[in-house]
């Protein structure tokens, strides 16, 4: 086995709460999982969150590692 896989499957954005703000989002993390293998990415802002999100989408859906070859890595 070469070490790829396309089973890829992703969460929604989840936005972390802060503790001494209730109700205020301090960071959004990304959530997917690869070949069973969860992992995530967290970022400050929402936007940045929902950017890399739609590269990820964009990517598997091309069945393309260009996006980041870390963030689809799989190995046996």
């Amino acid at each position: 086995m070469n070490g790829t896989s396309y089973h890829v499957r992703f969460w929604e954005i989840r936005a972390n709460k802060s503790a001494t703000s209730p109700g205020k989002a301090i960071s959004y993390t990304v959530r997917w999982t690869v070949a069973g293998r969860e992992r995530s990415k967290t970022y400050a802002k929402s936007a940045q969150a929902k950017n890399w999100l739609s590269d990820l989408r964009q990517a598997a859906k091309d069945g393309s590692r260009s996006i980041s070859r870390r963030a689809f890595r799989y190995r046996c």
